[in-house]
């Protein structure tokens, strides 16, 4: 049963909590008062709509909530069967709001679910009969439930209801258990098409190392081509630069290679060779 309501900023009312008991339970008073407004809050856990134009004037958002206990067995197996299960003290809470830009949400036992979910529950829990309409009369799903208790079935219906379950339990484990084999066997014919990829490609050792580097040297082209260039000018340079000029731009422009071309740091310490080289030679003319 519906034990307690809370209603927050809906239309007229601000702040209302509502506790109800076992016994009879009735709402009078004047045209205005705010009887409605209770019933369209209780329609909204419901699940049914309730525009942004009932948000009370100068508020972002309207809630309600609601808390159901002393459920009875029919209902806690169609509960159930919507993986939903009362707390430690036997209650179900529902709880939805809606904002200023018309989003709505919804929760059952404090977890966020979709609102078809939400219908589902809220019509196990509670029926709304009204002038011109009765909520579960008009609901298809809940035919078989009336024919269920016409006919007093509930031994043969609770064991039919064990069986079922059981049955799809064992359809689930046989579907896992498919599914797994599937997973081996693909993971199979994967393994098999790399192997047989790798060995058609016959690489050598050593051969990644140098496709690593190629690919290295052809995203580093432009860098490549520019310092090689200056390289070759330097080196072939008949000007006035003198030698030991020339042989630091060179090398300047090599150890812009170091990492991008193979043999650069070799290159490097040649070009100082030669350099040194050099200057050995100038210093004993000059003697």
């Amino acid at each position: 049963m519906l034990s307690s309501i809370q209603i927050e900023n809906v239309a007229l009312i601000k702040n209302l909590e509502i506790d109800f008991n076992m016994h009879f339970s009735a709402f009078t008073g004047e045209t205005g008062a705010g009887k409605s407004i209770i019933i369209d809050s209780i329609g909204f856990i419901l699940g049914q709509k309730l525009g942004k134009e009932y948000i009370r004037h100068g508020e972002n958002k309207a809630s309600v909530g609601a808390i159901f206990n002393n459920i009875g067995k029919i209902a806690l197996d169609k509960l159930s069967l919507l993986d939903v299960t009362p707390d430690d003290d036997g209650c179900v809470y529902i709880y939805r709001s809606i904002n200023s830009d018309g989003k709505s949400t919804a929760k059952i036992q404090n977890r966020t679910v979709p609102l078809s979910l939400l219908r589902d529950v809220a019509g196990v829990l509670i029926n709304i009969h009204g002038q011109h309409e009765n909520h579960s009369l008009l609901n298809s799903a809940s035919h078989i439930d009336i024919l269920d208790r016409f006919s007093e079935n509930d031994i043969q219906k609770e064991s039919y209801t064990n069986a079922y379950r059981e049955c799809l339990a064992i359809k689930k484990e046989i579907a896992a258990i498919n599914a797994d084999d599937k997973d081996k066997q693909r993971r199979i014919e994967m393994l098999k098409f790399q192997i047989e990829e790798i060995e058609n490609a016959k690489i050598k050792a050593g051969e990644e190392d140098k496709l690593v580097q190629k690919k290295n040297n052809l995203a580093s082209y432009e860098k490549l081509s520019k310092n090689t260039s200056i390289i070759y000018s330097t080196l072939n340079e008949t000007g006035k630069e003198n030698a030991v000029t020339l042989i630091n731009n060179a090398k300047l422009a090599m150890a812009n290679l170091c990492g991008i071309m193979q043999g650069a740091e070799e290159y490097c310490d040649k070009l100082d060779e030669i350099k040194y080289e050099d200057l050995r030679e100038y210093i004993e003319i000059a003697h």
